[in-house]
């Protein structure tokens, strides 16, 4: 029994040993899973922004004309503007789905999973097509108009593009490489089996189908045509932000929209926590982060810092504010959070629930709707800029009110600003401020829509006028290149927003950054 009792010992530790292994095998199995379904959601949320763009262009008959023109005719420059807005939005969708392409580019490199293979395949292959199709379609109706080749392919300031965009755009899309990789997926995915994602299985069966029926004869025709009268430039190269191949995120998934920010945690604490104070407004970028489709501009997202209860306990600890709240409110204690707390209880109690392990102290609308979540959290992103606006804190407590009414709303993808059901980012931070800060909601594209990037113009613009909406408070920058971020002066942040929506910032030379 002494010889046989280690063995036994030993067998018993080898197979517990095997079934660990095994259920953690399993568990990241499906976490995988779960990531390949989630992009496939995002994929087909972002199809849809094509094909309402594709439906919007159909109504402006005047600048997409149904028929070819015979002669040219003048565009005036609103006409021009929302041909702009047109084309900024529908960049803005097919860059996020190529986000998505380009993450699961590399589908063959999966081994030793079926499962997950073809599933990637079946979203390479759905983003692939999503993009093609709706890129003919776009092009096709552009050319019936010659004087939208001439406006697409200026540089814009305002919705962030350089020039000559759309002659790559037609380049990449109208030849026959392009046309060469679409079938030769069409003839691998009938060679394999059909994975569980029947929504978006459906949605790249009805591209696939568009695409052979403008392959008939109107897209062969511009293939052929473009091949010949466009030239490549040397080098040219879609970059997408999304630096995330299947590979990595099988690896790490840890690499998967988080964790990847140019901000540090440091910069976070040593340069934003001891600055922001609650009411200030926080613009974000994320290089890698695919939230915000459908806003033009920069700067694709706006949130708003409400504090810590302890921060707005102390900030709030103000005479002027204790007598408006007694006086006014009929709050006893003169407390802010008091009256918070006795406007939207719920809100308030979700307030205080911790966000990843953080405190919250940021209100915000995300995928997943208006939440509060954390400094840490929030501002763990390639590019940072806080404003200050310039109110008194009663101003401001009214502002945290009104942002508290719509805590736990759901995510407006459709960017209406004129519904209070759902609430878009710049939204939020807009409606909450609604009266107190005097931002002017432009029309884009047939609705009123104010985007995080409009919304700092707006305030770089009023420094010229006797009223300024709001002052820096601070603005990190990240640098790709150097895999860090800087903290930049307000000469630096006021020409941010002309900054290519698109496009990451590589500084290259070898100076650094100070």
């Amino acid at each position: 029994m002494h010889i046989y009792k280690p063995i036994i010992t030993l067998a018993l530790i080898i197979i517990a040993g095997c079934t660990t292994t095994a259920n953690h095998r399993s568990a990241r199995h499906k976490e995988m899973v779960d990531i390949v379904k989630q992009d496939a959601e995002y994929l087909l949320q972002y199809r849809e922004g094509l094909k309402r763009t594709l439906a919007y262009i159909d109504k402006i008959k005047n600048i997409f004309p149904e028929e070819k023109q015979s002669t040219e005719v003048h565009l005036t420059t609103e006409q021009r503007d929302t041909a702009r807005q047109v084309w900024s939005t529908y960049l803005d969708y097919h860059h996020a789905i190529g986000n998505i392409a380009q993450k699961y580019k590399d589908y063959s490199d999966i081994k030793d999973n079926d499962e997950l293979r073809q599933l990637s395949f079946n979203v390479y292959r759905s983003a692939f097509n999503a993009q093609y199709l709706h890129a003919m379609q776009f092009i096709e109706k552009a050319e019936k108009n010659s004087q939208l080749d001439h406006v697409l392919n200026e540089a814009s300031e305002r919705y962030g593009f350089g020039s000559n965009i759309y002659k790559d755009f037609k380049f990449l899309y109208l030849n026959v490489i392009t046309a060469t990789e679409f079938a030769a997926m069409e003839a691998k995915q009938a060679l394999l089996k059909r994975a569980i994602l029947d929504n978006l299985m459906t949605a790249s069966k009805e591209d696939s189908s568009g695409i052979w029926e403008m392959g008939k004869g109107k897209g062969e025709w511009m293939t052929i045509k473009n091949a010949g009268t466009i030239i490549k430039k040397t080098g040219l190269e879609i970059i997408y932000p999304v630096q995330v191949s299947v590979s990595e995120w099988m690896g790490d998934t840890r690499v998967y929209r988080k964790h990847q920010s140019l901000i540090s945690v440091r910069d976070i604490q040593e340069k934003i926590q001891p600055r922001i104070k609650p009411g200030d407004i926080i613009f974000e970028r994320r290089e890698w982060f695919l939230s915000n489709i459908g806003l033009p501009g920069y700067w694709p997202h706006a949130a708003l810092y409400v504090g810590t209860e302890k921060e707005r306990a102390a900030y709030f600890d103000d005479e002027q504010v204790k007598n408006w709240l007694q006086d006014e409110k009929g709050i006893k204690d003169g407390s802010a959070n008091s009256y918070l707390k006795s406007l939207y209880p719920k809100a308030y109690a979700d307030s205080l629930k911790p966000w990843h392990e953080k405190t919250p102290a940021i209100l915000e609308a995300m995928s997943e709707g208006v939440v509060f979540t954390s400094l840490e959290y929030s501002t763990s992103a390639d590019a940072v800029s806080v404003i200050r606006p310039n109110l008194n804190k009663i101003e401001i407590l009214k502002a945290l009110a009104k942002a508290f009414s719509h805590a736990g709303k759901p995510y407006d993808f459709n960017f209406d600003f004129q519904s209070d059901n759902s609430i878009v980012c710049s939204e939020l931070v807009h409606k909450s401020y609604e009266g107190l800060l005097n931002f002017e909601v432009p029309r884009y594209m047939g609705r009123f829509v104010l985007s995080p990037n409009e919304m700092i113009r707006q305030v770089i613009e009023s420094e010229k006028n006797e009223k300024r909406l709001a002052d820096l408070v601070v603005f990190l920058d990240g640098n790709e290149y150097k895999k860090a971020a800087y903290e930049k002066d307000p000469a630096e942040f006021k020409e941010s927003w002309k900054r290519p929506k698109w496009h990451i910032i590589v500084n290259r030379s070898d100076k650094g950054e100070k």
